[in-house]
């Protein structure tokens, strides 16, 4: 049972700081969440401890102050040390079986703070291209920033044209399009694309050697207003960007 008790306490000790990172980081799809590679799992554990620690020495003097009770530190520390002291045990589950809703609104609220405060820095740093200026702001996947054409705190590409050769059975083709949206699955690899606005395909195989015949003279449009691509069947990835121009009055 301490055991439990004590895997019960870490966890909500903890949550606000990765919850925090969780939002931060929360890279896209353009919506999709993208959770950390297993090797950046330690480094985004270690930090959430930190960020943890900080939002709790700030919310436990605010919730003595307005909860209406003190936290009862000692207990805290009992209870997340797994201590098998009787004793113990009995502080411990005396002050949860006491003040189960303080608790529970304590840890409730602490954690929507943390959370919405991820999403709100994400959106400043965002906003004013802060991660591009200051590498530790950077989010932790790079697709997000290869293919928004965000290497650099230079203007936004306008969209980016994407071509993609894909083995099928014994052809291979080469599917060209604006991008649209993509995904990044659970190990922060590039899991799929979503082409649309006249995607058009074509064999690698016929392209002619000669450099005087056009490319779109091979081509043909795929019907349809979306095209979706999987990366596990992709072998190289072409992006090109392009910039709105404002002409400038003389």
């Amino acid at each position: 049972m301490s055991v439990s008790l004590a895997a019960i306490a870490l966890v909500a000790i903890i949550l606000p700081g990765y919850l925090f990172t969780l939002a931060y980081n929360k890279t896209y799809s353009n919506s999709d969440p993208a959770f950390p590679e297993f090797s950046k799992f330690t480094s985004r554990a270690v930090f959430s401890v930190v960020l943890a620690c900080l939002f709790h020495a700030v919310a436990v003097p605010i919730a003595d102050r307005f909860g209406g009770t003190t936290v009862d530190l000692d207990a805290v520390i009992l209870m997340a040390s797994g201590t098998t002291d009787g004793l113990a045990l009995d502080i411990v589950l005396r002050g949860v079986t006491t003040y189960p809703y303080q608790i529970l609104t304590y840890f409730l609220i602490l954690n929507v703070i943390a959370f919405a405060l991820g999403v709100l820095l994400r959106h400043i740093v965002l906003k004013n291209k802060l991660d591009l200026k200051f590498p530790p702001l950077r989010l932790e996947n790079e697709w997000f920033y290869m293919l928004r054409g965000l290497e650099d705190d230079e203007a936004e590409p306008a969209y980016a044209v994407v071509s993609v050769d894909v083995q099928q059975q014994d052809s291979t083709y080469i599917y060209t399009g604006i991008l649209d949206r993509f995904w990044i699955d659970s190990n922060g690899a590039l899991e799929r694309l979503s082409l649309h606005q006249h995607v058009v395909r074509r064999k690698l195989e016929d392209d002619p050697d000669s450099s005087t015949v056009k490319s779109t003279d091979r081509n043909y449009e795929i019907q349809g207003e979306y095209l979706v691509v999987w990366c596990s069947e992709i072998r190289t990835l072409n992006i090109d960007f392009f910039y709105e121009i404002d002409d400038a009055e003389d």
